[in-house]
């Protein structure tokens, strides 16, 4: 009796890593690569911290992001996209 209540607390284990926290703001950037992202990478080199939430994408220009990719990033659970250029 006492391996399946270990089973079980295992499973629920699992199931919360799987589900993403409802607390947790996620937020996708999509950084030009001449301007913000070499702000972000500065900022990493001097220590600064900026928070996990934020899920740093490098493109070639701002001017370059297709809509489409907001939309699926809002579509796929981000909280907010931002573009930065």
């Amino acid at each position: 009796m006492a391996e399946k209540k270990d089973q079980d607390t295992k499973k629920k284990e699992e199931t919360k890593k799987d589900k993403p926290d409802k607390d947790v703001t996620r937020i996708v950037g999509l950084f030009c690569h001449w301007c913000t992202s070499t702000a972000a990478d500065l900022a990493g080199t001097t220590r600064k911290a900026y928070p996990a939430s934020v899920r740093p994408i490098r493109v070639m220009c701002s001017g370059t992001v297709d809509p489409v990719y907001i939309l699926d990033a809002l579509v796929k659970g981000a909280d907010a996209v931002w573009v930065g250029g």
